[in-house]
């Protein structure tokens, strides 16, 4: 059982992971070592704003969905979840309009709320595939995802020539399309229910997320402190470099992740 799942999640993994070292070729050609410093910046802050933000929630909707056998339980918990992630977004919509108001890199905190976001839904949506039992539909979402990265960026650095706003527009679709995918075998939105949003449920919820967040915190400060520092003391052309640099060992982390995956 847990060498079938470690192989489900390899395939889901693997696909990603090769995509990284396939636009390699691509980055180092079509896109400016400033331009993929900025976008490797505002990936590495929202990769750490995003737990904050959401208070890694899906760590719950694996930990409580796994646990619940009846749909109807199920379904409370992910109606709720999706409740809290509406007022999160709602939240973070404000905060948004509100620091742009005083501060000058609109562009920059623009892109950090549209990372934060997709990254949080694609999240809840792929911890609630593996809940309900869909880890080929994971797998599926994984590889879908990955093929429509490669030609975004293809189209988007090659021909259109627009680099930060392709890098930017790529991640993106390719992250709706993850969600979409997901959402066509798992159907959350239909079966989300206003009435069973529960506040009892958001709390249980929290209280088994919310210390998470630390941990998540530090393994994304772990790996990218380091380019943070380097883009605010020495510029974005030398975390570009850096950052194309880091593609190649993206490769040697594979194992780890995939182990962990089917563990969890």
């Amino acid at each position: 059982m847990f060498l079938k799942k470690a192989s489900t999640y390899f395939v889901g993994t693997l696909s990603s992971k090769i995509l990284s070292v396939l636009l390699v070729p691509i980055y180092a050609y079509y896109v400016s070592a400033e331009a993929l410093g900025e976008y490797d910046y505002v990936l590495t802050i929202s990769n750490i704003v995003m737990p904050i933000a959401f208070l890694s929630v899906w760590e719950a909707i694996l930990r409580y969905c796994m646990k619940e056998n009846a749909a109807e339980s199920q379904r409370r918990i992910v109606s709720s979840t999706i409740g809290f992630s509406v007022a999160v977004i709602a939240v973070l919509t404000l905060l948004c309009l509100g620091i742009n108001l005083f501060y000058s890199d609109k562009k920059f905190i623009l892109c950090l709320y549209i990372f934060v976001i997709v990254q949080g839904i694609t999240y809840i949506w792929q911890y609630s595939a593996r809940s309900l039992g869909e880890s080929k539909q994971f797998v599926i979402s994984g590889v879908a995802s990955s093929a429509v990265l490669i030609v975004s960026n293809i189209v988007n650095l090659a021909v259109l020539k627009l680099e930060y706003k392709g890098l930017v527009l790529s991640f993106v679709l390719s992250h709706i399309v993850t969600i979409l995918v997901l959402e066509y075998k798992i159907k959350l939105i239909p079966n989300f229910r206003i009435s069973e949003v529960s506040l009892e449920i958001i709390k249980k919820l929290l209280k088994f997320s919310v210390p998470l967040v630390v941990n998540a915190i530090s393994l994304w400060l772990y790996s990218g402190s380091s380019r943070i520092i380097i883009r605010n003391y020495i510029g974005s052309y030398e975390n570009g470099l850096y950052s194309f640099a880091s593609k190649f060992s993206l490769v040697i982390t594979l194992f780890s992740t995939v182990i962990s995956m089917a563990v969890i």
